[in-house]
């Protein structure tokens, strides 16, 4: 999966009949629904309904590069006076340059050509939605990222189409694994992955994110990737790593990782836009904020991003951003855990009394852990005095406390929600303001050595 660009060539080809459009998606009533989907953005475009709130190029409808735009085949329509390229050739931005630069003319068709049949493509884009390489299109700006005259998001129109679409795909072309190479976010997030995770039980995926930048930048590095390979090598997807830093010497100052969902990497990687959510973080969590680790921070940061990314998707799924924000929970009991063995000497352990290192704990294993120590604290002197000496105010109650939270927490917010079920924006929303309560009472409570 790769995303359109924003540059595209100009001219091309008139049509000499209708022919069949998108002749790939062989399901009849996905294929009518996907040129309504179309016809319904060409018509916002052609009414000047649709906005570039983004990159600020302003009202599609009196861009240049909207100006040929017409009812074609591609839209359903019959008008065969407007000039198309194939997809491949149409789109010129940094990917499909750095591909074009390898192999230009007719031995670029031929590189194309030669991904099948090991290899499908599918090119997301905000006015066609789904689209293959050789697929016909027009002339054409617009992003998902546009927003109509009700100031909706298009790819909120488009979610819930294309990502019954990419089931469909999956199933119909027997996928094995999905390789996400999408330039952004904002394009990642148009899919509902939890729906496609679990229809397609028997796929494997692999969401791009890189070790030091993240966006549209990667686009060279992505196209890299892509051209090494699968255009050059034909590399098969089980040899590629699962949530490890890859080095190659063909990428540019940076390190792919592939995470099995998306947004999901244990690894700290790059992501869009988590430096802007910190400016409103700080404002729900005025008292804390300073003392918190700038890895819970992030985890965060994180997770409000997602939401603010998702919130107007059809079909939206929560689960990604909830599990930034359990993590980061997870990260500063990490924190308090190792504090607390510096103190006491008491390692962590699970109930059959493994021993288990801090960065394997789970939220059980930490209400676990606090459980323990609560007894420890109420039946042994020595432990009780260790502990305070450290935090003079701290109670057996206060241990007994942050374990029932954990609980809560862990019940109601995190099991269950690994892309099993679709968190609803209510249940998110729940958690999040347990969350800014969380770290504005025990950060306060008990400071940590981190």
């Amino acid at each position: 999966m790769i995303s359109c660009s924003d540059h595209k060539a100009n001219g091309g080809l008139k049509l000499e009949d209708s022919g069949i459009h998108s002749g790939w998606l062989i399901n009849i009533s996905l294929r009518e629904e996907l040129f309504i989907k179309r016809k319904h953005i060409f018509d916002k475009i052609r009414d000047k309904k649709l906005i570039d709130v983004e990159k600020k190029q302003g009202n599609r409808g009196v861009d240049p590069r909207n100006k040929g735009l017409v009812f074609g085949p591609d839209f359903g329509g019959s008008d065969l006076s407007g000039l198309y390229l194939p997809a491949y050739e149409r789109y010129e931005g940094r990917f499909f340059r750095t591909i074009r630069e390898y192999n230009p003319g007719e031995e670029l068709k031929d590189l194309w050509k030669g991904l099948q049949p090991d290899y499908r493509v599918l090119i997301l884009s905000g006015l066609y939605g789904f689209i293959e390489p050789f697929d016909q299109i027009q002339e054409y700006t617009c992003h998902l990222t546009d927003e109509d005259e009700n100031n909706k998001r298009i790819s909120g129109f488009w979610s819930g189409l294309l990502t019954d679409i990419l089931v469909w795909y999956i199933k119909a072309y027997q996928v094995a694994y999905v390789i996400d190479l999408l330039s952004e976010e904002s394009y990642q997030n148009t899919i509902a992955w939890g729906k496609v995770y679990y229809e397609c039980g028997n796929t494997k995926f692999l969401h791009r994110a890189y070790k030091n930048q993240a966006g549209p930048v990667t686009l060279i590095n992505s196209a890299l990737f892509m051209l090494n390979e699968f255009m050059i090598e034909k590399t098969d997807p089980s040899e590629i790593p699962v949530d490890e830093f890859i080095k190659r010497e063909y990428l540019i100052n940076d390190e792919i990782l592939f995470e099995p969902q998306f947004m999901m990497s244990k690894k700290h990687v790059a992501r869009e836009g988590i430096a802007e959510m910190f400016p409103l973080l700080q404002k729900n969590l005025i008292k804390s904020w300073d003392i918190l680790p700038d890895s819970v921070r992030y985890e965060l940061a994180n997770g409000e991003y997602v939401y603010r990314k998702i919130i107007d998707l059809q079909l939206a799924d929560y689960t990604t951003a909830s599990i930034c924000l359990s993590k980061a929970i997870e990260i500063w009991l990490g924190y308090l855990v190792k504090t607390f063995i510096d103190i006491t000497g008491i390692k962590m352990r699970n109930k059959i009394g493994k021993k288990i290192e801090i960065d394997k704990a789970t939220l059980g294993t930490f209400e676990y852990y606090f459980k323990d120590m609560e007894k420890e604290m109420n039946e042994n002197i020595t432990i009780r005095n260790k502990i305070w000496q450290k935090y003079p105010y701290l109670t057996s109650k206060d241990l007994l406390d942050l374990k029932k939270k954990i609980y809560i927490i862990k019940t109601e917010y995190r099991n269950g929600y690994s892309h099993k079920n679709r968190m609803l924006k209510e249940v998110f929303e729940g958690f999040r303001r347990i969350t800014f309560e969380f770290f504005n009472y025990w950060p306060l409570k008990i400071r940590i050595d981190g």
